[in-house]
């Protein structure tokens, strides 16, 4: 089965989001491409890897300007310009806090195109979120998954449009 990277969050977290990888996609039901086609399934997903905006703030609001740039999947601290001191280090866990002191989260944001009609089923994944994931389609926010290593799936379909998204 092909990697399936597609629709991402507009907002990851992280705490301590120097080591944060994000890779992202959205699974539609029935959106079809010939690059994804498998014969056995309808299912396709549409990559979102590549270059993402990325802002810092607060974890109830988005930052008011997303000036960097930072490859996903990658590193928050590939941010191109780059971020200062992206996160705390991570040495005595048992004796600091790991709060990083410049910022609550770092928000990730892209627009991508859907040019076709609207699947029965949509699903964003978001997969190497170290420190947590908040998925925002449009203005509607689609969950939060905890910290760690696992993929994060969100049921997409009810912000997901015909033409221009922004996650």
């Amino acid at each position: 089965m092909k990697n399936m990277n597609t629709l991402m969050t507009p907002f990851i977290s992280g705490k301590a989001a120097g080591l944060l990888m994000a890779v992202c996609a959205i699974l539609p039901g029935t959106l079809l491409s010939a690059a994804n086609r498998d014969a056995a399934s309808p299912r396709v997903s549409v990559s979102l890897d590549g270059l993402w905006q990325i802002g810092e703030s607060g974890m109830e609001s988005p930052p008011a300007s997303f000036e960097r740039k930072v490859p996903v999947p990658g590193l928050v601290d590939m941010a191109e310009p780059a971020i200062v001191e992206p996160g705390p280090g991570l040495t005595h866990l048992d004796k600091f806090s790991q709060k990083d002191p410049r910022r609550d989260a770092f928000w990730y944001r892209r627009t991508f195109t859907l040019d076709r009609s609207l699947p029965a089923a949509a699903t964003l994944k978001v997969g190497k979120a170290m420190f947590g994931t908040r998925a925002i389609l449009n203005g509607m926010l689609l969950g939060d998954h905890a910290a760690c290593f696992t993929p994060g799936l969100f049921d997409a379909r009810a912000a997901l449009k015909t033409g221009e998204n922004e996650l």
